[in-house]
């Protein structure tokens, strides 16, 4: 074999590694290589039913149930069911409430781990562990928001007579947008010990203080059984929020950089160091933030 030809394969294999290299990469970071997963049941009470993505028919939940991707589960009056979900998160479903999982995966290697739970109706309630990586994704899907969390504690109820969604946060931050890209609401930040609820035909106003009453209700009923929990964890929280809680939320849209947000939040471009040094953790460019990221604003 000639120079010129023994060039031309190593320069073919050279890009044939490349391509095998990127292929992997992509998979990866896309979330093609998520293996499908499955939540484990930590603790239940009462009639709980399950029905699996290829039946048709429901079943009562046993410790040999397989709960996956596309599985809905269903319980009854007086009933509950915590569950583990990967990312170490843990959820709990209240009585009388219908949800569908329509993502569960991870991956072990890199500890992505991506979690989608539309709630049809009823109550839960979300201990989110702080995600290991910026690829991780834990989502609560009702029929008019969708709540994305990112370390945290808060509850959900929707109702189907109210067509009504109630969005409870008991510590960190969660941020609230709407389900169908055409409503004209933005997204809306509800922080500690605050609540928001967005109703059909109303408009979406703003987080109020969580009533007390409300709160110690919903986790009196809500408690972690499986964690040992007889009063919620976040009880020593004080009801009035403190300056240790000012942090806010921007989710990023299309167009926007940390200097026109520096203008925007501080009044000069200048300060963009803060928001990267605040959000290193999700932004690794100081010169590139993406759609969906959403960042802190000191």
């Amino acid at each position: 074999m000639s120079e010129k030809s023994r060039k031309k394969v190593y320069v073919c294999i050279a890009v044939i590694l490349c391509l095998g290299i990127a292929a992997i990469i992509l998979c990866l970071t896309s979330g093609i290589c998520l293996k499908k997963d499955t939540a484990d049941p930590l603790f239940s009470r009462g009639t709980v039913s399950i029905k699996s993505p290829d039946g048709d028919e429901w079943v009562p939940l046993t410790e040999h149930s397989i709960i996956t991707e596309g599985c809905e589960i269903m319980t009854g009056e007086g009933s509950s069911l915590e569950l583990s979900l990967p990312g170490e998160n843990i959820v709990k479903i209240g009585e009388s409430s219908h949800i569908r999982f329509s993502t569960l995966g991870s991956i072990e290697v890199t500890k992505i781990a991506r979690s989608d739970i539309d709630i049809l109706y009823g109550k839960m309630r979300a201990f989110v562990a702080p995600f290991r990586d910026n690829s991780s994704r834990f989502m609560i899907h009702s029929g008019n928001s969708s709540i994305g969390v990112r370390g945290t504690d808060f509850g959900v109820i929707t109702s189907r007579e109210t067509d009504s969604t109630e969005v409870l946060c008991f510590d960190g931050e969660v941020l609230v947008s709407p389900e169908d890209e055409t409503t004209e609401w933005e997204p809306i930040v509800v922080s500690v010990n605050r609540e928001l609820t967005i109703a059909a035909d109303k408009p979406v106003g703003e987080p109020v203080l969580l009533d007390e009453d409300k709160r110690n209700a919903f986790l009196g009923d809500m408690a972690l059984e499986s964690l040992g929990e007889t009063d919620s964890p976040t009880d020593e929280i004080p009801m009035e929020p403190t300056s240790e809680m000012d942090v806010s939320l921007h989710a990023v849209e299309s167009g926007d950089t940390l200097w026109d947000l520096a203008v925007r939040y501080y009044g000069s471009g200048r300060e963009y160091q803060i928001l990267f040094d605040a959000n290193r953790d999700v932004v690794d460019d100081e010169n590139r933030i993406y759609p969906g990221q959403v960042l802190q604003i000191p």
